[in-house]
């Protein structure tokens, strides 16, 4: 059964490698939906990879927007890379007109900052770019959104994903006039994906953004009653927001004292300096209870408690110098 399989995608790959014979005309390019197809039909994403690098031509549209709907539709990774790397210039004469551009050609990172902070959809809205991905270059085909840019069809092209604070990012399409000045458009949606695994909150807190986890407080209303509240955690400190306002304080992440988990993973004790305290170098004590915490008889329950305060005490750690 394997060998009969590998005997068909090996006279695929040749099917598409050979040039059509008889009337001499080329054979026709490989597709999008080509490459669904082989897909559905089981193909390894080892062959279709292959099949498409020796294609004799390929037709694909590898815009951002249509990756994504192919990503969503099963394709692997690997096709996926297979399929951008074949659409880029791959003729003798393209890469010689690509090698004899100036390196200039492509926008630099100060001007795609310039040029994003001054669109009205992006910059103007979402603020600093806290990083950004460059795209491989395309070719205008005269779109909506090349219009929009005012980039002709048969310019290059470039795409940048930039991501802003709390995860928010964007395509950004960038041209450059004959004048050499960069012209910019979104392309899509801005999406926004808030930071929810450890993972992504440490990545979130080092790329220099704010991370908020939900605690709770122990309030002074009642005995063995609590309050929910937030905890704002970046390089710049912490921030801890809740309905007492006595408990809430902002410092600074120099200014923390100590951080520990307090009984496995009941609460997290902070020490930090009472607000109070002026100049006089007074601290205070603060308890966040895990958000699933309950008053139960006379005690706490915290059997539906998870790992937040461990989480939290680690993020903690990561901005206390």
């Amino acid at each position: 059964m394997h060998c009969s399989r590998w005997i068909g995608a090996l006279f695929l790959i040749a099917t598409l490698s050979i040039p059509a014979s008889g009337q001499g005309q080329p054979s026709k390019p490989i597709t999008n939906q080509d490459v669904v197809d082989m897909v559905k039909a089981g193909l390894s994403a080892q062959v279709i990879a292959t099949s498409i690098e020796h294609a004799s031509a390929t037709q694909f549209d590898v815009q951002p927007t249509t990756l994504v709907t192919l990503k969503r539709a099963g394709l692997p990774d690997q096709v996926l890379e297979a399929m951008v790397k074949a659409a880029s210039p791959a003729s003798s004469g393209a890469r010689a007109a690509q090698a004899a551009e100036p390196a200039s050609a492509g926008p630099t990172e100060s001007e795609v900052r310039s040029c994003v902070s001054n669109q009205s959809d992006l910059g103007k809205i979402y603020g600093t770019i806290i990083r950004m991905e460059f795209g491989s270059p395309m070719q205008s085909q005269g779109g909506t959104v090349e219009m929009r840019l005012g980039a002709p069809s048969g310019t290059k092209i470039y795409p940048v994903m930039v991501h802003f604070h709390e995860y928010r990012k964007g395509v950004a399409w960038l041209y450059r006039d004959p004048f050499g000045t960069i012209r910019c458009v979104r392309n899509g949606e801005v999406e926004y994906h808030p930071p929810t695994t450890p993972e992504e909150m440490k990545a979130a807190i080092t790329d220099g953004e704010t991370v908020r986890m939900a605690v709770r407080i122990m309030s002074l209303r009642a005995p063995l009653a609590f309050e929910a509240g937030s905890l704002a955690v970046s390089k710049g400190g912490l921030q801890l927001t809740t309905p007492i306002q006595n408990f809430n304080f902002s410092v600074v992440a120099s200014a923390i004292y100590n951080v520990e988990v307090v009984n496995w993973q009941l609460h997290l004790h902070l020490v930090v300096p009472n607000p109070r305290g002026g100049s006089n170098g007074l601290r205070q004590d603060v308890y966040l209870w895990d958000p699933a915490v309950v008053p139960r008889a006379g005690s706490v329950d915290c059997g539906q408690c998870g790992d937040a305060m461990n989480l939290l005490a680690t993020l903690v750690r990561m901005v206390k110098p």
